[in-house]
């Protein structure tokens, strides 16, 4: 997986909007890269115990997942998924484990974001994003783009 890391310093975000999201961690908007989406703001959160034989966390009806292998935790391990809509942007919280071998897989559904959104941004706490490149499935309201993690934190649709 290519790694492209844009920095932003916090200094140009201050005029941004922000929010404190369920994690306490906050979200500057305006950034470039971060893709806008449409249409009414889905949320919710989803939560799920997954041990070493793996298993799937579902955030419905946004329509996106965290697909965790076999053998990536090795013992049973809260997994959180959670929606924040502020903006026109999508954010995704996934919180759970430390580091994951083999790594976990994301999945967004990128329906409400028009363009060329293929790609996710991990967002860091700084300000700063990292966009990773993903691979897309789909068109149109299916369009799903998945990105592989190491670990888990706070991400965003990229273009």
């Amino acid at each position: 997986m290519r790694t492209l890391r844009r920095t932003i310093p916090l200094a140009a975000a201050l005029s941004a909007v922000a929010l404190l999201g369920a994690s306490g961690r906050p979200v500057a908007w305006d950034q470039p890269g971060l893709a806008r989406c449409h249409g009414p703001p889905v949320g919710g959160e989803a939560t799920a115990v997954i041990g070493s034989e793996g298993g799937s966390l579902h955030l419905r009806p946004a329509g996106h997942s965290l697909d965790v292998p076999p053998g990536a935790v090795q013992a049973p391990t809260a997994f959180r998924l959670a929606e924040v809509v502020q903006e026109g942007y999508v954010v995704v919280d996934a919180e759970g484990g430390g580091y994951f071998n083999p790594r976990v897989v994301l999945s967004l559904n990128v329906r409400r974001c028009g363009g060329p959104a293929s790609r996710v941004a991990r967002l860091h706490p700084d300000g700063t994003i990292q966009v990773l490149e993903g691979v897309v499935r789909g068109a149109g309201p299916a369009r799903i783009v998945s990105v592989e993690l190491e670990h888990l934190s706070r991400y965003a649709v990229a273009e």
